[in-house]
C-alpha cells in the first residue's frame, strides 16, 4: 500500500475544518498533517509540515488565500493546491492551482479531488 497523502486544510470555519478532519481520518488514503484558519498561519503550517496537497479557502480574515497562495508557491513551487471556495467564478486551474472545488460539494468528491491533485 502506498504512503498516505499528506494534507493541510486551511479554512476560517472551525466547523468545516472539523468535518474535513473527521472525513480525512476515516479515509486511509490521507494523513491530515496540519490545519490553519487564515493565510498567514497556512504559510507557517505548510513550511513546517511539507504536505503533498493543500486544501485552501480563498476568503479568510487577516491574510486571504490568494495572497497566501503566492507566498506558498514562492516557498514550495511544486505544492499541489486545491482551492475550496464558495465563489469559484474568478478562479482557474493553473498558476499554482491544481483544482478548484466549490464549497457545498459532497465531501467524498472533495477527497477524490485531493487524491487526484496529489498525483
Amino acid at each position: 500500500m502506498a504512503d498516505p497523502i499528506r494534507v493541510v486544510v486551511v479554512d476560517d470555519s472551525d466547523d468545516l475544518r472539523q468535518t474535513l478532519r473527521a472525513q480525512l481520518a476515516a479515509d486511509d488514503r490521507f494523513d491530515l498533517v496540519g490545519e490553519a484558519a487564515d493565510g498567514s498561519s497556512a504559510v507557517d503550517v505548510v513550511d513546517a509540515t511539507r504536505p503533498d496537497v493543500l486544501l485552501l479557502d480563498v476568503s479568510m480574515p487577516h491574510v486571504d488565500g490568494v495572497t497566501a497562495l503566492h507566498e506558498l508557491h514562492r516557498r514550495q513551487p511544486g505544492l499541489a493546491v486545491v482551492v475550496y471556495a464558495a465563489d469559484t467564478r474568478r478562479l482557474a486551474v493553473g498558476e499554482g492551482i491544481a483544482a478548484v472545488v466549490r464549497k457545498g460539494t459532497p465531501i467524498g468528491e472533495v477527497l477524490d479531488v485531493l487524491a487526484a491533485a496529489a498525483q
